[in-house]
């Protein structure tokens, strides 16, 4: 404690005596109120007034006198039995349950902390016993272990009684506790202790999760901005001891990553899929690719890239959405395999994880629309919608008897109308077989033909493949300005497999190369045309033109020697090809899916209360960087985080209308055994 620059005394926060001494030494003469005393010293005002009471009648000695609560109705039976539910790794909450009839929830309490030192007094210093009252998830709790050098927290665990009281805190950021409550009631927390291994500690798992969670929702879109946490209430936010590094968080996220990174995919992607299907089974999915350039130093894989109208370095994920345009799970390749290949793989993935009675319903661009892609989704039993691709029969106007009205948000006033008709099937060739044709008419007179394999009424078709562009396409592009979808995330890279076949770079230079030779060729031949006879410069002109089609004779001699397509060890990029390891980038690319779903949530609870409802997100950014006092309730029972964003009136009232809609959600931190549900609210 510190008066006016000078130490006057130290305590520890169980020593109540030497904290009511030093409390009686600073009343009389600091020129403040009770109520500025109380939050320094982190008690309430009523503990103030106590010792003040005290000292008045019985002076400092009666104020260092501490009377000790002893249980009156403990045996030793009922001891024991507590000791086995606190080294099983349950709460205090959760065992006052159990003995609730019998015991009261400060006499489990006090039986708790007798529980935790004796632990600690016969556990050895190298060893930190982590305490039951730290926010350590039931799941994600685990025996005392030492950790490598790699994943060593900057400091232990730390309870929620030590970061919090009932006077209450001023904690920056505070709002992204909203994003951490969401993880946790989606189970990423318990998904990642469940496969997490023996690498990495539970503790040091959930820290790290944490940091990078709030730095994304902070908008930092890498690892890289944990650095942007350090505040003087990092301890806090995180309910960790001292704060820590965004190396820390790369090394134990990159731990859990190189064992754990497919299953922890896979979990959340799982848990997701389930709360996408519809009660008849169906499960309405977007897939498509996104291209990730690479502008680095090493030599890896070109791919085609839409924006830049060429082939870029870089690798390939295709992403699958739901129908509401939320990111469910991805899947990377570093040899841009086109979108047929990735069909089928996604059809399995729903079928093992929702089990064969799920019909997924794709809805993809015209990369998959090929009669061998769609004959292979209709035989495993999928339905699908995408486009025909060109050319196509054009129909009369008169045959468009059907009409939709679409409605725009941007015109609510002037929906567009479509018409339609449903023709008869569209023949795949080859004995494969028939699908669904839909005929569009759009209102520029353009006319878009549907393929389908489904039973679902036309309507519903266009309108769902229709809005992909709006739900996935433009997803994207949020998820690469809010989340950093096209960050790196990991530098470490690997060779490429030696027998693996791409496109040879030889040939790719050779055919340059002719093309560059028929263009010398085809210059001269124009220039000579309008030259005279005896013009001087023909000669040049006609050696410029020899030399080209001599060059062209050799490369064509060359071509049947250089394959189009060949192994690596077998082309110019032989050792020298590289790949970027996946396991990093699906790690932090899994909490990027589960936050973007958690935002989208929220965003659809704060959207109704809004003026301008398509500003949801924007607005929802900044409650999550809103700072805010944060304090647990008088019986410990609940955690009050009372909220000051940066909003106008009108907003603020929304907001309210969020929050009040959150709590209903009983939402609670990761880590938290007794389970306090969070109470958020505005300071006034």
């Amino acid at each position: 404690m510190f008066v006016g620059g000078t130490l006057v005394g130290m305590f520890e926060q169980e020593d109540r005596a030497t904290r009511d001494v030093l409390i009686a030494m600073v009343v009389p003469v600091a020129e403040v109120g009770r109520d500025v005393v109380a939050r320094a010293f982190r008690v309430s005002s009523a503990t103030v007034g106590r010792v003040i009471t005290r000292l008045r009648h019985g002076g400092v000695a009666t104020v260092a006198q501490v009377r000790e609560v002893k249980p009156r109705k403990l045996t030793p039976q009922l001891t024991r039995r507590l000791y086995q539910l606190f080294e099983q790794g349950h709460g205090v909450r959760q065992v006052h349950r159990v003995v609730a009839k019998r015991l009261s929830y400060g006499r489990v309490q006090w039986v708790h902390q007798q529980w935790k030192q004796q632990r600690s007094s016969a556990t050895p210093p190298s060893k930190v016993v982590q305490s039951s009252l730290a926010l350590e998830g039931s799941t994600l709790n685990s025996e005392p272990r030492a950790e490598s050098s790699a994943a060593t927290p900057t400091g232990a665990a730390t309870a929620l009684l030590d970061v919090l009281s009932p006077t209450g805190r001023w904690v920056q950021h505070a709002g992204s506790w909203l994003m951490l409550g969401m993880l946790q009631s989606m189970g990423l927390y318990d998904i990642a202790q469940r496969h997490r291994g023996r690498a990495v500690q539970g503790f040091s798992l959930r820290v790290a999760l944490d940091a990078v969670a709030v730095a994304l929702s902070l908008g930092e879109t890498c690892v890289e901005g944990v650095r942007r946490l350090q505040t003087p209430t990092l301890g806090t936010l995180l309910r960790h001891r001292r704060g820590i590094t965004a190396d820390w968080a790369r090394q134990v996220l990159g731990e859990f990553a190189n064992g754990a990174s497919g299953e922890f995919h896979r979990g959340v992607a799982e848990r997701l899929l389930h709360d996408a299907m519809h009660d008849d089974h169906r499960v309405f999915l977007y897939i498509d690719n996104h291209m990730r350039p690479y502008s680095g130093k090493h030599e890896i894989r070109k791919g085609w890239h839409m924006q830049d109208k060429r082939a870029v370095r870089g690798t390939t994920d295709y992403y699958v959405h739901d129908e509401q345009g939320c990111p469910l799970w991805r899947m990377t390749t570093a040899s841009h395999d086109s979108l047929c290949a990735w069909l089928r793989p996604a059809v399995e993935f729903v079928e093992e994880a929702l089990g064969k009675q799920a019909v997924p319903v794709l809805m993809f661009d015209r990369g998959g629309a090929f009669p061998e892609a769609m004959a292979e989704l209709r035989n495993l039993g999928a339905e699908f919608i995408t486009y025909e691709r060109a050319p196509y029969p054009m129909l009369a106007p008169t045959e468009f008897t059907e009409e939709l009205r679409v409605m725009v948000p941007s015109k609510p006033r002037k929906p567009i109308i479509i018409r339609y008709t449903d023709t008869r099937g569209k023949n795949l060739g080859s004995g494969r077989g028939r699908v669904r044709r839909v005929a569009l008419k759009m209102p520029d007179g353009q006319q878009i033909n549907l393929l389908a394999a489904s039973t679902l009424p036309a309507e519903t078709l266009i309108r769902r493949q229709l809005a992909r562009w709006g739900y996935q396409e433009n997803q994207f592009k949020h998820e690469v300005e809010r989340w950093g979808l096209n960050h790196l995330d990991s530098r470490s890279v690997e060779p490429y497999p030696p027998d693996a076949i791409i496109p040879n770079p030889a040939r790719r230079q050779l055919e340059r190369q002719l093309k560059l030779a028929e263009a010398t060729e085809g210059r001269a031949l124009r220039l000579l045309a309008h030259l005279g006879p005896d013009d001087p410069k023909r000669t040049r002109l006609e050696q410029e033109r020899g030399a080209a089609v001599a060059r062209q004779e050799r490369l064509l001699q060359l071509r049947p020697k250089v394959p189009a397509r060949a192994r690596v060890d077998e082309t110019p990029l032989a050792g020298k090809l590289q790949r970027h390891r996946p396991q990093m980038k699906t790690v932090l690319d899994t909490i990027r899916i589960a936050l973007a779903n958690a935002e989208a949530d929220l965003a659809s609870r704060l959207r109704p209360g809004m003026e301008r409802p398509r500003e949801a997100k924007k607005l929802l950014a900044n409650v999550l960087a809103a700072p805010g006092r944060v304090a647990l309730a008088s019986n410990a029972s609940a955690v009050r985080v009372r909220l000051e964003p940066a909003a106008n009136p009108a907003e603020r009232a929304a907001i309210a209308c969020l929050l009040r809609n959150v709590n209903r959600l009983r939402l609670s931190l990761p880590g938290d055994r007794d389970y306090r549900p969070l109470r958020f609210g505005m300071l006034k």
